[in-house]
């Protein structure tokens, strides 16, 4: 219980990682693919996609509840989740302005929420 009190956020983040894996798994049709998109973005939903979310929300998440959260693993962790949500905001925004949508979609908004949440705790996390 003292390294799920002691590291409750990268826990809460590989949780959702795993749900996003879990939602595309389930969903394969979870990125629509609006007019003039590229291809690619219809394909950030597809089972290979989901099962990485998946081995990485599980790591992210097992490795956070032991004691073997140390510095080296931590900045692995935290380059991980960066790249993922950073990845996955950027073809959520380009999601929303290539679609025909008036305001950026709740995926966006999420995304780009949890990104932010990872740079500040990366940053202003507690020191080991």
């Amino acid at each position: 219980m003292k390294y799920v009190r002691e590291n409750r956020f990268w826990t809460i983040t590989g949780l959702e990682t795993f749900i996003l894996g879990m939602f595309f798994g389930l969903d394969n049709n979870f990125v629509d693919q609006p007019l003039h998109m590229p291809v690619f973005v219809k394909v950030v939903d597809d089972a290979p996609f989901a099962i990485t979310l998946m081995i990485v929300g599980f790591y992210v998440t097992l490795i956070s509840v032991s004691k073997h959260f140390t510095e080296a693993n931590k900045a692995v962790v935290t380059f991980t989740l960066l790249f993922i949500w950073t990845f996955y905001f950027i073809i959520f925004l380009l999601h929303d302005i290539v679609g025909p949508f008036t305001i950026p979609r709740y995926t966006t908004i999420i995304t780009g929420f949890i990104v932010l949440r990872v740079m500040v705790e990366s940053i202003w996390g507690i020191p080991r």
